[in-house]
């Protein structure tokens, strides 16, 4: 898959052509700047080739219930269980028992009750008692302002007007690269109020 952004993109929000060094370098930052991202909105710019399954806490005495960024549309679907506490299906919820919000986006970010019932009328436990079957993913088009941002993180790294550090680690085999920005994206606008309308969903 393609990183949010690309050379030409950097170079452009920097105003030069990158050097040799920095061209040689700018696959790996933007793989972590790619990966930074996601872990800050929760969600990746794709849609799982398969559908997969998802477990859920749901709150009793709440009509909405939270969830990782799932795709749907007219061949995505979306399934909505109830578990028991060996993740059982006990129960498939009918379309016309919840609604999949926010309601006018491709993008679910919860679920919803109808006719103003609580998880509590559902469920007789409150742990992992949710499945939810769907295309993980916030869809396949990288938005402008998502593929700006990254941009604009790699061209303030390699600017050097505001450091990026990159990070590794290792666990059970696995090993990843990933941009440690914690501090760069609290003080700097551009990053914090791109992100914002990510992780601060409006519920429609």
């Amino acid at each position: 898959m393609a990183n949010y952004a690309s050379q030409s993109d950097v170079e452009g929000v920097l105003g030069r052509s990158l050097t040799a060094s920095e061209a040689a370098a700018l696959p790996v930052l933007l793989n972590a700047i790619d990966q930074w991202i996601n872990d800050q909105i929760g969600g990746s710019f794709t849609v799982d080739d398969e559908a997969a399954t998802r477990y859920y806490d749901a709150e009793s005495e709440s009509s909405i219930m939270d969830i990782d960024p799932v795709f749907v549309d007219e061949t995505h679907g979306l399934v909505v269980s109830l578990v028991d506490a060996n993740e059982n299906v006990v129960r498939t919820l009918d379309v016309s028992e919840y609604e999949a919000r926010p309601r006018n986006d491709t993008v679910k970010t919860y679920i919803q009750l109808r006719n103003g019932l609580l998880w509590a009328s559902k469920c007789s436990h409150s742990v992992a008692n949710i499945a939810v079957t769907g295309y993980y993913g916030r869809g396949g088009t990288v938005p402008a302002d998502i593929q700006y941002l990254a941009a604009y993180m790699a061209a303030q790294s390699l600017g050097s007007t505001q450091s990026l550090t990159l990070k590794s680690e290792s666990i059970e085999g696995y090993s990843r690269t990933f941009a440690d920005m914690k501090q760069s994206a609290d003080s700097d606008s551009v990053i914090s109020r791109t992100l914002a309308k990510y992780t601060n969903e409006v519920m429609i």
